[in-house]
Order: C-alpha cells, then sequence, then structure tokens
C-alpha cells in the first residue's frame, strides 16, 4: 500500500506556463506541489528513486514569441515541430490573444503575458521560463528546415562560448545574414548608416540576431534578458556590444541549415532606433557625447541627404538619461558574472527597485 506526500516548492509567478508535460507536478495554492511515491511506514524498505527519474531537464528550449498573427506563429511551430530535436521543449509567450485552434498544448507550453508587452518582454517572459541549459530563439514566422539545430547546438554545449549565430535568409533569398558583425559596432558610421549584419560566414559576429539563434541560458540571464527600453531592430546589437564588452564570444554556426525570415528586408529603422544606436554607441565607448559630435553627426547627414537621420542620431548622442541606463546594465552584467555558478541570479529590471521573486530566475 503507497500514500503520497507533498513537498511545496517554489515556481515563477510571473508568468503562467500552460502545460508542464508529463513530469509530475501539480498546481496547488499557487505554488507547485511535487509528488513522491513513498512506502507505508512498518516495514517496507524500498530503494529511493533516482534523481533524473523525478525531473528530465530538457538540453534545449525554443522560445517563439507569438505577436497577434496567428498564420506566422503556425508557420514557425509547424517548421519547428517537423524537425524538433530530441530532448527539447517549446515554449510560445503570448498576450491571451491566441486560442490554440490546434489543440498543441500537448507539444507546446504557452505563456500568457499581459497584452502590452513588446516582443523583448516576450522574449524575457520565455527565458525566465525555460528551464533548459541552451536557449534557442525564433521569432514568429521564421521557418527552419532539416538540420537546423544540430550543429549549433552541439557547438553552443561543448564549449564556453555564449551565442552561436544561425544563417538567416529574406523572404527574397536575395540577402543573407550571418548574426551582428562585430567589427561593424566598433565604427559609429556603420551603424548610422544601417551597416550592422556580417554579410558573410568569414565575417566574425558579436551576436545573433533577434529572429534566430542560440544563446547560453545562464548568460542571458547575468545579462538581464533583452533590453526591453530598447526597440527591436536594436536590442540585439546592444547585446553584442555586452558580450563584446564582457569578452563573451559568439560563433557562427556555418554548417547549418539557413533559417528564412517572412520579411523582404533584414532590418528596418525608425528615427527612434537611429537615436537609440547612438546612445549605444556612447554608452559602450564607440562614440563621444559631445556638441561637436552631435553637431558633426548632423551636417554628414545634411550633406548625404538625410537630415532627419542625422537630427535623431544627434539626440542620441546627447540622450544621457538612455545611456545611463545601459551602462547600468552592463554593469549589473559584470557583477552577475562574478556570482558563484551554485548562486540564483537576478534579471535586471532597468531601475534602481528591488526585483520581485516573480522575476528571479535560477
Amino acid at each position: 500500500m503507497l500514500f503520497i506526500r507533498f513537498d511545496t516548492v517554489t515556481v515563477l509567478q510571473g508568468s503562467k506556463r500552460g502545460d508542464f508535460g508529463p513530469a509530475p507536478f501539480s498546481f496547488q495554492g499557487g505554488a507547485v506541489a511535487k509528488r513522491h511515491l513513498v512506502p507505508d511506514p512498518p516495514s517496507h524498505h524500498w530503494p529511493a528513486l533516482p534523481a533524473q527519474e523525478e525531473c528530465s531537464v530538457p538540453r534545449l528550449s525554443i522560445i517563439v514569441p507569438h505577436r497577434r498573427n496567428d498564420a506566422r506563429l503556425e508557420a514557425t511551430l509547424v517548421s519547428v515541430l517537423e524537425n524538433r530535436p530530441e530532448d527539447s521543449e517549446i515554449l510560445v509567450v503570448h498576450d491571451g490573444s491566441y486560442r490554440d485552434p490546434y489543440n498543441l498544448s500537448d507539444e507546446v507550453i504557452f505563456i500568457e503575458e499581459p497584452g502590452s508587452s513588446s516582443t523583448t518582454s516576450l522574449l524575457n517572459s520565455g527565458l525566465q521560463a525555460a528551464c533548459a541549459p541552451a536557449i534557442c530563439v525564433l521569432l514568429d514566422g521564421v521557418v527552419v528546415s532539416a538540420g537546423w539545430c544540430e550543429a549549433p547546438l552541439s557547438t553552443l554545449l561543448g564549449s564556453q562560448i555564449a551565442a552561436v549565430a544561425l544563417p538567416l535568409q529574406t523572404a527574397t533569398a536575395r540577402r543573407t545574414s550571418w548574426g551582428v558583425g562585430s567589427r561593424l559596432l566598433s565604427r559609429a558610421s556603420a551603424t548610422q548608416t544601417t551597416r550592422i549584419e556580417a554579410a558573410s560566414q568569414r565575417d566574425s559576429s558579436g551576436a545573433p540576431v533577434l529572429a534566430c539563434g542560440f544563446y547560453r541560458r545562464k548568460i542571458l540571464l547575468a545579462l538581464g534578458g533583452w533590453n526591453t527600453e530598447l526597440e527591436e531592430s536594436v536590442a540585439d546589437v546592444e547585446l553584442a556590444m555586452t558580450l563584446a564588452a564582457l569578452e563573451l564570444d559568439c560563433q557562427v554556426a556555418a554548417t547549418s541549415s539557413a533559417c528564412v525570415s517572412p520579411h523582404s528586408q533584414l532590418r528596418k529603422l525608425s528615427a527612434t532606433s537611429l537615436s537609440q544606436f547612438a546612445s549605444l554607441m556612447v554608452a559602450h565607448g564607440a562614440a563621444t557625447s559631445s556638441w561637436s559630435s552631435a553637431m558633426g553627426a548632423l551636417l554628414r547627414s545634411c550633406l548625404q541627404a538625410q537630415p532627419l537621420a542625422g537630427l535623431a542620431w544627434s539626440r542620441g548622442l546627447r540622450n544621457s538619461a538612455t545611456i545611463r541606463r545601459i551602462q547600468l546594465r552592463l554593469n549589473h552584467a559584470r557583477r552577475q558574472l562574478s556570482v558563484e555558478a551554485s548562486g540564483p541570479l537576478r534579471v535586471h529590471q532597468g531601475d534602481a527597485q528591488t526585483s520581485t521573486a516573480a522575476r528571479r530566475a535560477a
């Protein structure tokens, strides 16, 4: 005869996971109750279950944000499920608008977030809910094919690098990105003209582009995930510059099959994006915030018949608040990476307030 003993363990409260899979977990009062089968007291002495049988941790967590376009999300999910690697979990982070019409809850973990969440906020929620040592990000609409993850996952788990960039083709197949070009990040002029992606697999990459890439989960947590204060087109560049500042390497998965983007261009920049790029350059020492630098950038843009872009860039060079917040994230990451491997990592919130238990990850 057996009886069931319940031990309560804490889980993240910030995200709602729609399915915990086959593992022996059930909700009880906002926490999770772990069930253990133990013998009836008197005389039986059964051997303890091995730890790996109590909870199987996957090697890879695949995070896909849903951004109010069901067709794009489902195109990505179909390609991933058809070419799903062994020992992996798929997490779809959405704002409550996706109804799962195909009943994928047995294959996919759904995480619901507020409706106002940005792309980077959705990705950070998926990062906090993931449990694998390796993270893969695929934006909705990106399609993968056979053999897309074996090489980058093997590279990531078999070395000490922080990330692996995947080749990404545009919908017209006219351009292929090989990650955020690390050599370009030290030249403010290149970033100002939006020449950001590595154009060849021979070019060094500072980080994957946001649309697709592999990351070491512990590194992402130490960095605070993606910067939610920056636009989507800037967040991956900030991550690349942070990795470079911390001397963390990214490698290009040259043998992986290319992912295909639904867009005809790799990156679209607004005036706000250009301003944030300029602030990013100053925060990492690639540009100065002097009035002479701002006026020089504006003059060069006027000569190139791009006065609005020059004005946005000049404003970013002088935006001390944004520059300061980027520097605080970098300093936070340095402190977090010095924490013992067994210690908890706190996701940076971008202000002086202490993050709550709901936004911590181990």
